[in-house]
Parts: structure tokens; C-alpha cells; sequence
């Protein structure tokens, strides 16, 4: 599963418009596929295709880079874990988690880092379901005591993603980057 959510991640990352942080995270992405592939056993065919896309990625070619992820893709789907019962329950564990782990940087995040951490209301406007949930199915990278490890768990995840994704951000009615979230929104 982590092979096909960092495959749908690198996807997502592809059709966005071209930075030095969305680049270099890329090319990390496209440095840990061929190992992850070996790893469960994928054929060679596809471990040479990944090998490959560090050297297209490399080359900003983001066309060639795009058909070959979504092949890998097609290959490796990424399938989130299906929503518990429980509306208000998910809303309330997503909104704690935010508010615990996410909002202190992904809330205010600098945009003058090399890879700053996103706004993730935005981010669940701007992708499909399944990318954000990858992204945080992959874990929290920023977190120095986390490491690469995901300190979430399933349930975690999916009421993260149902948090981002239902409460109460317009997506299409506020400007991306302007700072409002659902907890300082003014209505």
C-alpha cells in the first residue's frame, strides 16, 4: 500500500505548477520507488520504468513523467481506507488531531521554505480523495520525533481526510494562501 500512495502522491505532485520544493520532492519520491517496488516483488519491468523516472524527473519532463506514473499507477492503485460510521465522531477526532499535530504548521506555514508545509484545507480543494489520502497515509514527514513513521492510524487518517474534506472550508469562495480555515474563517 505504501508503494501505491506514493505512487499517487508523485501523480498529484506532477499536474502542479513546477517549484524547487515540488521538484526536489520528486525526485525523493522517484529515488525510494525502484527500492519500494523490489521490496514487494514488482517485476523488473516496472522497477527499470522507475529507475527511469529519476532521470525524466531530473530532466523536468513532466509529460513523459506523468505517463509513466500513471502507469505505475494502473499497476499499483491506491485505495483508501473506507469511512467508518459516524459522521459528527469523524469530524470531532479530525478536528482534534488538526488542531494536536497538523494546524501549527500547516495552518501558518512558511512560504519562503524550500517545502513548506501546505495548507491542508487547500490541498483537499485542489486534489482528488485519493491524493490527499495518500499524503497522509505516507505520514507526517515534518515531525522530527515521527521520522518517516505515520503516528496515525487508519481511523486517524480517514477522519483526517473527512476533516479537511467537510469542515466547512469553501473551497471555490476563498482564495488559496489566504490564511482562513475553519477556525478563524470569518463568516
Amino acid at each position: 500500500m505504501r508503494v501505491a500512495a506514493l505512487i499517487a502522491v508523485m501523480d498529484a505532485d506532477l499536474v502542479r505548477p513546477d517549484t524547487p520544493g515540488r521538484h526536489a520532492r520528486l525526485l525523493e519520491s522517484a529515488s525510494l520507488l525502484p527500492i519500494m517496488l523490489r521490496e514487494i516483488q514488482a517485476s523488473r519491468d516496472e522497477v527499470e520504468r522507475a529507475r527511469s523516472l529519476y532521470r525524466i524527473i531530473s530532466g523536468r519532463k513532466t509529460d513523459k513523467a506523468l505517463i509513466a506514473v500513471r502507469t505505475l499507477a494502473a499497476a499499483h492503485p491506491f485505495r483508501p481506507f473506507p469511512a467508518p460510521a459516524g459522521r459528527q465522531r469523524l469530524l470531532a477526532l479530525g478536528r482534534t488531531i488538526h488542531a494536536q499535530a497538523c494546524a501549527g504548521c500547516h495552518d501558518h506555514s512558511n512560504p519562503a521554505a524550500l517545502l513548506p508545509a501546505e495548507n491542508l484545507y487547500r490541498l483537499a480543494c485542489e486534489e482528488a480523495p485519493p491524493a490527499l489520502e495518500a499524503r497522509l497515509f505516507l505520514g507526517v514527514k515534518g515531525m522530527a520525533e515521527q521520522g518517516h513513521r505515520n503516528p496515525f492510524s487508519p481511523e486517524e487518517q480517514t477522519a483526517l481526510s473527512f476533516w479537511y474534506r467537510n469542515a466547512g472550508w469553501k473551497c471555490h469562495a476563498e482564495k488559496p494562501g489566504s490564511g482562513h480555515t475553519p477556525a478563524n474563517r470569518q463568516e
